[in-house]
Protein backbone atom coordinates (compact mmCIF):
# COMPACT_ATOMS: atom_id res chain seq x y z
CA UNK A 1 0.00 0.00 0.00
CA UNK A 2 1.29 3.43 -1.02
CA UNK A 3 2.30 5.84 1.59
CA UNK A 4 0.41 8.66 1.76
CA UNK A 5 3.02 12.15 1.53
CA UNK A 6 2.96 14.43 3.78
CA UNK A 7 1.89 18.30 3.50
CA UNK A 8 6.13 19.13 3.22
CA UNK A 9 6.60 16.40 1.17
CA UNK A 10 3.51 17.53 -1.66
CA UNK A 11 5.08 21.16 -1.35
CA UNK A 12 8.42 20.05 -1.96
CA UNK A 13 7.52 17.70 -4.87
CA UNK A 14 5.35 21.23 -6.08
CA UNK A 15 8.80 23.01 -5.67
CA UNK A 16 10.55 20.59 -7.73
CA UNK A 17 8.51 21.27 -10.88
CA UNK A 18 7.90 24.38 -10.43
CA UNK A 19 11.91 24.69 -10.71
CA UNK A 20 11.95 22.44 -13.47
CA UNK A 21 9.23 24.32 -15.49
CA UNK A 22 11.26 27.63 -14.86
CA UNK A 23 14.87 25.89 -15.76
CA UNK A 24 12.90 24.88 -18.77
CA UNK A 25 11.66 28.61 -19.34
CA UNK A 26 14.93 30.38 -18.87
CA UNK A 27 16.83 27.65 -21.29
CA UNK A 28 14.13 28.45 -23.82
CA UNK A 29 14.35 32.27 -23.11
CA UNK A 30 18.30 32.23 -23.30
CA UNK A 31 17.61 30.29 -26.70
CA UNK A 32 15.38 32.79 -28.25
CA UNK A 33 17.54 35.83 -27.23
CA UNK A 34 20.86 33.59 -28.63
CA UNK A 35 18.86 33.20 -31.72
CA UNK A 36 17.54 37.32 -31.82
CA UNK A 37 20.78 38.74 -31.09
CA UNK A 38 22.35 36.28 -34.26
CA UNK A 39 19.46 37.26 -36.25
CA UNK A 40 20.29 41.16 -35.36
CA UNK A 41 23.95 40.27 -36.08
CA UNK A 42 23.19 38.61 -39.25
CA UNK A 43 20.87 41.84 -40.19
CA UNK A 44 23.30 44.50 -39.14
CA UNK A 45 25.97 43.22 -40.79
CA UNK A 46 24.92 43.10 -43.84
CA UNK A 47 23.04 46.29 -43.50
CA UNK A 48 26.57 47.39 -42.90
CA UNK A 49 28.07 45.86 -45.84
CA UNK A 50 25.43 46.85 -48.66
CA UNK A 51 26.85 49.42 -50.71
CA UNK A 52 22.54 50.69 -50.79
CA UNK A 53 22.09 53.67 -48.30
CA UNK A 54 20.06 52.73 -45.66
CA UNK A 55 18.86 55.25 -43.24
CA UNK A 56 16.01 56.12 -40.53
CA UNK A 57 13.94 58.97 -39.67
CA UNK A 58 12.26 58.70 -36.41
CA UNK A 59 10.54 62.20 -34.92
CA UNK A 60 11.44 63.86 -38.28
CA UNK A 61 15.10 63.05 -37.08
CA UNK A 62 18.09 60.80 -38.61
CA UNK A 63 18.35 58.28 -35.46
CA UNK A 64 20.62 55.61 -37.95
CA UNK A 65 22.14 55.81 -41.57
CA UNK A 66 24.78 52.78 -42.72
CA UNK A 67 28.48 53.46 -44.56
CA UNK A 68 26.51 52.87 -47.94
CA UNK A 69 24.78 56.11 -47.10
CA UNK A 70 27.50 57.95 -46.21
CA UNK A 71 29.36 56.86 -49.44
CA UNK A 72 26.29 58.01 -51.13
CA UNK A 73 25.82 61.59 -49.41
CA UNK A 74 29.39 62.47 -48.84
CA UNK A 75 28.59 63.02 -45.04
CA UNK A 76 29.76 61.32 -42.26
CA UNK A 77 27.37 59.21 -39.44
CA UNK A 78 28.68 62.27 -37.16
CA UNK A 79 27.28 64.92 -39.23
CA UNK A 80 23.89 63.90 -39.90
CA UNK A 81 22.87 61.48 -36.88
CA UNK A 82 20.54 63.51 -35.10
CA UNK A 83 19.95 65.95 -37.80
CA UNK A 84 16.93 67.19 -39.36
CA UNK A 85 15.59 64.95 -41.94
CA UNK A 86 15.24 67.81 -43.77
CA UNK A 87 18.71 67.96 -44.72
CA UNK A 88 18.49 65.12 -47.04
CA UNK A 89 15.29 65.46 -48.72
CA UNK A 90 16.30 69.73 -49.76
CA UNK A 91 19.05 68.22 -51.17
CA UNK A 92 17.12 65.63 -53.67
CA UNK A 93 15.04 67.53 -56.58
CA UNK A 94 13.51 65.70 -59.52
CA UNK A 95 14.80 65.88 -62.79
CA UNK A 96 13.02 65.33 -65.90
CA UNK A 97 14.43 62.67 -68.34
CA UNK A 98 13.39 62.96 -72.08
CA UNK A 99 14.89 59.37 -72.79
CA UNK A 100 12.58 57.63 -69.68
CA UNK A 101 9.60 60.44 -70.11
CA UNK A 102 9.42 60.44 -66.41
CA UNK A 103 10.98 62.30 -63.47
CA UNK A 104 14.55 60.72 -62.17
CA UNK A 105 15.67 61.80 -58.48
CA UNK A 106 18.69 63.68 -58.13
CA UNK A 107 20.74 64.83 -54.60
CA UNK A 108 23.70 67.00 -55.03
CA UNK A 109 26.44 65.65 -52.85
CA UNK A 110 28.97 67.17 -50.21
CA UNK A 111 31.49 67.55 -53.02
CA UNK A 112 29.02 69.34 -55.21
CA UNK A 113 28.44 65.97 -57.24
CA UNK A 114 25.07 65.78 -58.65
CA UNK A 115 23.88 61.59 -58.79
CA UNK A 116 20.99 60.01 -59.51
CA UNK A 117 19.08 57.49 -57.13
CA UNK A 118 16.30 55.42 -56.86
CA UNK A 119 14.57 55.02 -52.74
CA UNK A 120 12.28 53.06 -51.03
CA UNK A 121 10.37 53.15 -47.71
CA UNK A 122 8.76 51.27 -45.14
CA UNK A 123 7.21 52.06 -41.58
CA UNK A 124 8.88 50.28 -38.93
CA UNK A 125 9.34 50.17 -35.15
CA UNK A 126 12.54 51.38 -34.28
CA UNK A 127 13.06 51.40 -30.51
CA UNK A 128 9.67 51.57 -29.07
CA UNK A 129 8.19 54.09 -31.72
CA UNK A 130 7.23 54.09 -35.26
CA UNK A 131 9.86 55.18 -37.63
CA UNK A 132 10.51 55.27 -41.42
CA UNK A 133 13.30 52.84 -43.06
CA UNK A 134 14.57 54.43 -46.38
CA UNK A 135 16.90 52.55 -48.67
CA UNK A 136 18.57 54.61 -51.75
CA UNK A 137 20.50 53.08 -54.43
CA UNK A 138 22.63 55.01 -56.64
CA UNK A 139 21.57 54.60 -60.65
CA UNK A 140 24.16 57.30 -61.77
CA UNK A 141 26.71 54.70 -63.63
CA UNK A 142 23.27 53.51 -65.14
CA UNK A 143 21.98 56.51 -66.37
CA UNK A 144 24.96 57.51 -68.08
CA UNK A 145 25.28 54.41 -69.67
CA UNK A 146 21.81 54.82 -71.12
CA UNK A 147 22.54 58.20 -72.11
CA UNK A 148 25.59 57.13 -73.60
CA UNK A 149 24.15 54.67 -75.44
CA UNK A 150 21.45 56.85 -76.92
CA UNK A 151 24.16 58.90 -77.66
CA UNK A 152 25.76 56.34 -79.97
CA UNK A 153 22.72 55.52 -81.44
CA UNK A 154 21.60 58.96 -82.62
CA UNK A 155 25.16 59.51 -84.19
CA UNK A 156 24.84 56.28 -86.54
CA UNK A 157 21.65 57.49 -87.35
CA UNK A 158 22.97 60.99 -88.12
CA UNK A 159 26.08 58.92 -89.50
CA UNK A 160 23.83 56.94 -91.83
CA UNK A 161 21.90 59.95 -92.86
CA UNK A 162 24.78 62.07 -93.63
CA UNK A 163 26.05 59.12 -95.82
CA UNK A 164 22.39 59.15 -98.08
CA UNK A 165 23.04 63.26 -97.67
CA UNK A 166 26.40 62.64 -99.49
CA UNK A 167 25.47 60.30 -102.16
CA UNK A 168 22.60 63.18 -103.34
CA UNK A 169 25.44 66.19 -102.71
CA UNK A 170 28.07 64.55 -104.61
CA UNK A 171 25.28 64.52 -107.72
CA UNK A 172 24.27 68.13 -107.69
CA UNK A 173 27.67 69.35 -106.79
CA UNK A 174 29.01 67.57 -110.04
CA UNK A 175 26.26 69.14 -111.96
CA UNK A 176 26.83 72.18 -110.49
CA UNK A 177 30.54 72.20 -111.53
CA UNK A 178 29.50 71.82 -115.13
CA UNK A 179 26.94 74.85 -114.97
CA UNK A 180 29.77 77.23 -112.38
CA UNK A 181 31.83 76.78 -114.91
CA UNK A 182 30.64 79.15 -117.99
CA UNK A 183 29.57 81.22 -114.87
CA UNK A 184 33.23 81.80 -114.46
CA UNK A 185 34.34 81.67 -118.18
CA UNK A 186 31.59 83.93 -119.21
CA UNK A 187 32.72 86.60 -117.42
CA UNK A 188 36.50 86.47 -118.21
CA UNK A 189 35.75 86.93 -121.81
CA UNK A 190 33.65 89.93 -121.05
CA UNK A 191 36.45 91.45 -119.21
CA UNK A 192 38.52 91.39 -122.20
CA UNK A 193 35.88 93.03 -124.45
CA UNK A 194 35.46 96.15 -121.71
CA UNK A 195 38.24 99.14 -121.05
CA UNK A 196 39.48 100.04 -118.48
CA UNK A 197 37.54 103.25 -117.37
CA UNK A 198 33.92 100.96 -118.51
CA UNK A 199 31.07 101.18 -115.34
CA UNK A 200 30.70 97.59 -115.98
CA UNK A 201 33.88 96.30 -114.96
CA UNK A 202 33.31 96.49 -111.39
CA UNK A 203 30.01 94.45 -111.76
CA UNK A 204 31.72 91.94 -113.62
CA UNK A 205 34.62 91.04 -111.73
CA UNK A 206 32.02 91.06 -108.60
CA UNK A 207 29.89 87.91 -110.90
CA UNK A 208 32.97 86.38 -111.78
CA UNK A 209 34.46 86.18 -108.14
CA UNK A 210 30.96 85.13 -107.03
CA UNK A 211 31.35 82.22 -109.92
CA UNK A 212 34.47 81.21 -108.25
CA UNK A 213 33.71 80.76 -104.59
CA UNK A 214 30.57 79.03 -105.88
CA UNK A 215 33.08 76.73 -107.90
CA UNK A 216 34.78 76.31 -104.97
CA UNK A 217 32.27 74.95 -103.16
CA UNK A 218 31.27 72.66 -105.61
CA UNK A 219 34.97 71.49 -106.07
CA UNK A 220 35.06 71.17 -101.85
CA UNK A 221 31.48 68.93 -101.87
CA UNK A 222 32.98 66.89 -104.77
CA UNK A 223 36.12 66.18 -102.85
CA UNK A 224 34.46 65.33 -99.58
CA UNK A 225 31.39 62.61 -101.21
CA UNK A 226 34.83 61.43 -103.27
CA UNK A 227 36.81 60.70 -99.78
CA UNK A 228 39.85 62.90 -100.23
CA UNK A 229 41.41 64.68 -97.71
CA UNK A 230 40.67 68.62 -97.39
CA UNK A 231 43.38 71.25 -97.64
CA UNK A 232 44.03 73.16 -94.21
CA UNK A 233 46.36 76.18 -94.37
CA UNK A 234 46.78 79.27 -92.49
CA UNK A 235 44.00 81.55 -92.69
CA UNK A 236 42.89 84.81 -90.84
CA UNK A 237 39.70 84.30 -90.08
CA UNK A 238 39.35 88.56 -88.96
CA UNK A 239 40.40 88.75 -92.77
CA UNK A 240 37.71 86.19 -93.80
CA UNK A 241 35.17 88.09 -91.96
CA UNK A 242 35.60 91.40 -93.61
CA UNK A 243 35.84 89.70 -96.87
CA UNK A 244 32.29 88.46 -96.75
CA UNK A 245 30.99 92.25 -95.53
CA UNK A 246 32.69 93.67 -98.56
CA UNK A 247 30.92 90.98 -101.06
CA UNK A 248 28.07 91.34 -103.11
CA UNK A 249 26.63 87.70 -101.34
CA UNK A 250 26.39 90.26 -97.93
CA UNK A 251 24.98 93.42 -99.92
CA UNK A 252 22.31 91.36 -101.33
CA UNK A 253 21.22 89.86 -97.81
CA UNK A 254 21.32 93.78 -96.51
CA UNK A 255 19.38 95.10 -99.24
CA UNK A 256 16.81 92.87 -97.88
CA UNK A 257 17.15 93.71 -94.23
CA UNK A 258 18.01 97.39 -93.95
CA UNK A 259 17.28 97.63 -90.42
CA UNK A 260 19.65 95.49 -89.46
CA UNK A 261 22.58 96.76 -87.73
CA UNK A 262 26.05 94.80 -87.55
CA UNK A 263 28.21 95.05 -84.51
CA UNK A 264 31.56 93.81 -85.13
CA UNK A 265 34.11 93.21 -82.19
CA UNK A 266 36.86 91.05 -83.74
CA UNK A 267 39.94 90.67 -81.93
CA UNK A 268 42.64 92.50 -83.86
CA UNK A 269 45.32 89.92 -82.33
CA UNK A 270 44.09 87.13 -83.38
CA UNK A 271 46.62 84.77 -84.45
CA UNK A 272 46.31 82.41 -88.03
CA UNK A 273 44.51 79.29 -87.61
CA UNK A 274 44.89 75.93 -89.74
CA UNK A 275 41.58 75.16 -91.19
CA UNK A 276 39.80 74.66 -95.21
CA UNK A 277 39.64 78.41 -96.16
CA UNK A 278 36.38 77.87 -98.31
CA UNK A 279 34.14 75.88 -95.30
CA UNK A 280 35.55 78.56 -92.91
CA UNK A 281 34.13 81.60 -95.56
CA UNK A 282 31.00 79.22 -95.96
CA UNK A 283 30.47 79.05 -92.74
CA UNK A 284 31.08 82.91 -91.62
CA UNK A 285 28.10 83.32 -94.80
CA UNK A 286 26.05 80.98 -93.35
CA UNK A 287 25.89 82.29 -89.54
CA UNK A 288 25.73 86.11 -90.42
CA UNK A 289 23.22 85.81 -93.06
CA UNK A 290 20.96 83.88 -90.98
CA UNK A 291 21.90 86.33 -87.94
CA UNK A 292 20.69 88.97 -90.44
CA UNK A 293 17.48 87.29 -91.26
CA UNK A 294 16.37 86.42 -88.29
CA UNK A 295 17.33 89.28 -86.20
CA UNK A 296 14.06 90.45 -86.22
CA UNK A 297 10.85 91.48 -88.36
CA UNK A 298 11.73 95.13 -89.33
CA UNK A 299 14.84 95.78 -87.35
CA UNK A 300 17.55 94.36 -85.04
CA UNK A 301 21.62 94.13 -84.57
CA UNK A 302 23.36 91.57 -85.36
CA UNK A 303 27.36 90.99 -83.24
CA UNK A 304 30.03 89.34 -84.77
CA UNK A 305 32.63 88.29 -81.82
CA UNK A 306 36.27 86.78 -82.44
CA UNK A 307 38.49 86.40 -80.01
CA UNK A 308 41.62 83.53 -79.09
CA UNK A 309 40.60 81.14 -75.44
CA UNK A 310 42.76 78.67 -74.46
CA UNK A 311 40.86 74.57 -73.32
CA UNK A 312 42.73 72.40 -70.45
CA UNK A 313 40.72 68.77 -71.19
CA UNK A 314 37.57 70.30 -70.40
CA UNK A 315 34.20 69.54 -70.68
CA UNK A 316 31.45 70.84 -72.72
CA UNK A 317 27.89 69.84 -72.08
CA UNK A 318 26.97 67.91 -75.17
CA UNK A 319 30.32 67.54 -76.57
CA UNK A 320 33.33 65.36 -76.62
CA UNK A 321 36.29 66.50 -74.56
CA UNK A 322 38.12 69.13 -76.15
CA UNK A 323 41.98 68.43 -76.23
CA UNK A 324 43.76 70.79 -74.38
CA UNK A 325 45.36 74.00 -76.54
CA UNK A 326 44.60 77.11 -78.28
CA UNK A 327 41.65 77.76 -79.96
CA UNK A 328 39.93 80.47 -82.25
CA UNK A 329 36.13 81.37 -80.93
CA UNK A 330 33.53 82.71 -83.23
CA UNK A 331 30.20 84.08 -81.62
CA UNK A 332 27.18 85.55 -83.69
CA UNK A 333 24.37 86.43 -82.15
CA UNK A 334 21.68 88.42 -82.95
CA UNK A 335 18.42 90.16 -81.04
CA UNK A 336 16.14 88.11 -82.67
CA UNK A 337 13.82 85.20 -80.75
CA UNK A 338 16.39 82.38 -80.97
CA UNK A 339 16.48 78.98 -81.66
CA UNK A 340 13.43 76.90 -80.50
CA UNK A 341 14.18 73.70 -78.70
CA UNK A 342 12.74 71.50 -81.03
CA UNK A 343 15.57 72.78 -84.04
CA UNK A 344 18.21 72.53 -81.96
CA UNK A 345 18.97 68.70 -82.73
CA UNK A 346 19.02 69.54 -86.73
CA UNK A 347 21.20 72.84 -86.15
CA UNK A 348 24.02 70.85 -88.03
CA UNK A 349 21.94 68.85 -90.66
CA UNK A 350 23.32 70.06 -94.14
CA UNK A 351 19.75 70.13 -96.04
CA UNK A 352 17.20 71.28 -92.90
CA UNK A 353 16.30 74.46 -92.91
CA UNK A 354 13.58 76.71 -91.63
CA UNK A 355 13.24 78.75 -94.04
CA UNK A 356 10.38 79.60 -96.28
CA UNK A 357 11.13 77.94 -99.91
CA UNK A 358 9.89 81.17 -101.57
CA UNK A 359 12.57 83.17 -99.50
CA UNK A 360 15.91 80.43 -100.05
CA UNK A 361 16.74 77.22 -100.65
CA UNK A 362 19.33 75.56 -98.92
CA UNK A 363 21.78 73.42 -100.59
CA UNK A 364 24.84 73.17 -98.42
CA UNK A 365 26.03 74.04 -95.47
Amino acid sequence: MKKKQTKEEALNDALIRANKSLELEILAHSEAEARLKESEEKYRNLVLSIPEGIFIIQDQKIVFLNPGMEALTGYTSEELLGMDARILFEKARPVFSKRENDFLNSFTRKDGQVIFFEKKCVEIRYGTSPAMLFSVRDITEKIIAARDQEQLKNKLEKAKKMEAFGILAGGVAHDLNNVLSGLVSGPEAVLKDLSQDSPLKAHVQSIKASGKRALDIAEELLTMVRGSAMVFLPVQLNTIIEDYFLSSEFDMVNSRFPGVTIVKDLDSELPLMDASDIHIRKTVMNLVSNAVESAGPDKGSVFVHTCAVEFNNQQIQGYEKIKSGRFIKLCVMNTGQGILPQDIDHIFEPFYSKKCWAKAVRVWG
